[in-house]
Order: C-alpha cells, then structure tokens, then sequence
C-alpha cells in the first residue's frame, strides 16, 4: 500500500472516532509527521476530498460485484443492499458534513443533498 492511500485508510478510520480529528492526530495514527501529510494533502478539506473519492470508488467497485453476483435480481439486490449498509459503516464520518452547515462540500454532495 503506498504512503497516501495508508494516510486516506487511517483518516477514515480516524474521522469515524472523532470527526474532530487534526492533521497531527491522523499523522500520528499513521505513524508519520505532520509535513509528511502536508506533502499528499494540502489541507484537511482536501483530505476529506480524497476520503470522498476513496468511498465513491469503493462503493462502485462493490456495487459491480453486487450486480455480478448472480444473474437473480432479488440476488443482486440483497447484495447491493449488504454492500451500502458495509459502506455505510465505513464511511460513516462522511454523514457529519451534511449534518450541519458544513464548511466542506463537494459537487457530489450538494446534487445528493437536493434529492
């Protein structure tokens, strides 16, 4: 795994803790220091945008496997259903920005957001 896919695993796991968390405390958790962070992420919004990213692809990559999982569709649903409740466990710090006001949106986010 390389250094800034390992920093995006640890933020998400440190984000679901404590939404809260700073750049020290998820380079800490990474076993890194702080500028090391700064060399992949300029800011912490732009962490949250790659921890984005990182869920969007993950739940397509897993919403693909739920459709191929069998030709059955009651199947393929059951599958895709498992598959947002596992996403949705990983990823849950990510409800938090829609919470309240947040002072990190995406594009994605805001069109999701008005359905």
């Amino acid at each position: 795994m390389n250094t800034q896919q390992k920093i995006i695993d640890t933020a998400i796991s440190v984000f679901n803790e404590n939404f809260s968390a700073t750049f020290e405390e998820i380079a800490v958790n990474c076993n890194l220091n702080r500028r090391t962070l700064h060399r992949y992420f300029k800011n912490r919004n732009e962490l949250l945008e790659a921890c984005n990213a990182n869920m969007m692809k993950a739940w397509e990559e897993a919403a693909i496997k739920a459709c191929n999982s069998s030709t059955n569709p009651l199947i393929q649903l059951e599958n895709l259903l498992y598959a947002g409740i596992d996403s949705g466990t990983k990823y849950a710090f990510l409800i938090k920005l829609n919470e309240v006001e947040p002072a990190y949106t995406t594009e994605i986010s805001k069109d999701y957001l008005k359905a």
